[in-house]
């Protein structure tokens, strides 16, 4: 029998509703989950695999899931207080581990001329933000998937659509 590695994903805190949703508290390093998933629940010393039927994110961190197996609060009254397991492989992916270190590509803007190399990258969730060297000034240039033409790690380039203004700010 294979087994999955499994790394502690959060926490179940309370019942919610009458139909068995769940509310649980996720650990900051774990991706979002989607319906279809499993997470694995505390029964008795077992972690048991079970279906996401729904899920529904109050913050970043919490949402009401309703698992396909477990249809009564009675029923999910039995795994809260509890903690809450996933499979390894759904730790969310650090920028250091998804991309290769972007200090010291030259960006290019969408014509091709160079703007400037990257000093720093922090990542914001929703996109990386570039700090580049732009005639000797500290430009911020945020590298989101609408502005970014291409990266050639090959090269060290980031062609990006910076908007007009941008480095005049």
């Amino acid at each position: 029998m294979n087994s999955i590695e499994l790394v502690e994903a959060g926490f179940a805190l309370r019942t919610h509703g009458v139909k068995g949703h769940i509310r649980i508290h996720f650990n900051e390093d774990m991706k979002e989950f989607s319906a279809g998933e499993a997470l694995f629940l505390l029964q008795k010393t077992q972690k048991i695999p079970f279906f996401i039927k729904t899920i529904e994110y109050l913050t970043d961190l919490e949402a009401f899931v309703l698992f396909e197996e477990i249809t009564s609060k009675e029923d999910a009254a039995t795994f809260t207080k509890k903690p809450v397991y996933a499979a390894a492989n759904t730790k969310q992916e650090t920028v250091e581990e998804t991309l290769p270190g972007l200090t010291g590509y030259m960006v290019l803007d969408a014509s091709g001329t160079a703007v400037g190399t990257v000093t720093d990258v922090d990542d914001l969730q929703a996109y990386l933000l570039l700090t580049v060297d732009y005639k000797g000034v500290a430009k911020l240039i945020p590298m989101h998937a609408d502005i970014t033409v291409s990266i050639s790690h090959s090269e060290k380039t980031i062609t990006l659509k910076i908007p007009d203004g941008l480095l005049e700010l």
